[in-house]
């Protein structure tokens, strides 16, 4: 099964750079390197000008320190570079060649380019790659052949229950979430080949179900900063936690909207008008947010 990424801490090997900490170490090292060079020649002068940065050693250790500064962030480049969690661009492409999973084209631009799925997104399609190995059907194998079948599908779910039935959940990329019925075609026919799906399982493929659900909110702004700019932030913050919320089986809540209309924003209170209480899709559904609207009391 699966594991939660995000979840995984970053190792030791990663380490935590500080400037000033590297060049205070490099000044006592010279420091400590001059007192030994005095010991056999003790006409030469003390070294205690390291405060004055017109100092010529002091410059030029204040260089070298910047240089290896710059060394070890490559060395946390490389680190993270080989490592699921925290990979990233042709970095993460070359890492999931080895499962021989590629990323996939989400849709073409105007200029008939292609548009790749997002790291986040090829990220967890890699970590399902070895469920996809398993001969027994299990939900993350499903979710990983599914997921990977189109490039207009920006979720799934799949949920066993009685009779060995198979649920598989699909959410578009586009408009409100809806998968085409061809999309769903040839998801069903990526899990039928005999490698894929155990001769027991009965599998469905649907599209979640659409809960279409508008937010209204009314603040009270306080005294002080720009209304309309509040209020085009508490909007904007609103939209992004809806966008959060739009997935398989997440309910959207009343208490999530009022925190993300506060975050960072001058508001002396925060009403939900609509929804009145929390929406929940269901585990087959999804909420979709058409419109946010904030008014001002």
């Amino acid at each position: 099964m699966a594991i939660d990424l995000t979840l995984v801490p970053l190792p030791d090997v990663i380490e935590t750079l500080d400037y000033e900490t590297i060049l205070n170490e490099m000044v006592a090292d010279f420091k400590e390197r001059w007192a030994k060079v005095r010991e056999t020649k003790p006409e030469l002068p003390a070294y205690n000008v390291e405060m004055l940065e017109t100092d010529p050693v002091k410059i030029v250790i204040e260089a070298f320190a910047y240089r290896e500064l710059l060394w070890r962030a490559r060395a946390n480049q490389v680190a993270r570079a080989v490592m699921l969690a925290t990979t990233t661009g042709t970095d993460l492409d070359n890492f999931a060649a080895d499962f021989g999973v590629t990323r996939r084209i989400i849709r073409y631009d105007d200029d008939g380019n292609p548009v790749y799925e997002s790291d986040e997104e090829f990220r967890q399609r890699r970590n399902l790659a070895p469920d996809g190995y398993a001969a027994a059907g299990p939900e993350d194998a499903y979710r990983f052949f599914a997921w990977s079948a189109d490039g207009s599908i920006k979720q799934v779910e799949a949920i066993k229950g009685e009779n060995n039935r198979c649920d598989i959940i699909l959410l578009g990329r586009e408009g409100d979430g809806t998968v085409s019925q061809d999309v769903i075609t040839k998801v069903y026919d990526a899990l039928s080949a005999k490698t894929r799906r155990p001769l027991t399982d009965n599998v469905y493929v649907r599209s979640a179900t659409i809960v279409s659900q508008i937010i209204r909110v009314k603040v009270t702004a306080q005294t002080g900063p720009d209304v309309s700019t509040t209020v085009a932030k508490a909007k904007a913050s609103i939209q992004t936690y809806a966008s959060s919320r739009s997935a398989i089986g997440t309910v959207l809540r009343a208490d999530g909207i009022i925190a993300a209309a506060h975050n960072g924003n001058a508001l002396e209170s925060v009403v939900v008008i609509e929804p009145a209480t929390n929406v929940d899709p269901g585990k087959y559904g999804t909420v979709y947010v058409p419109e946010v609207i904030v008014e001002v009391a």
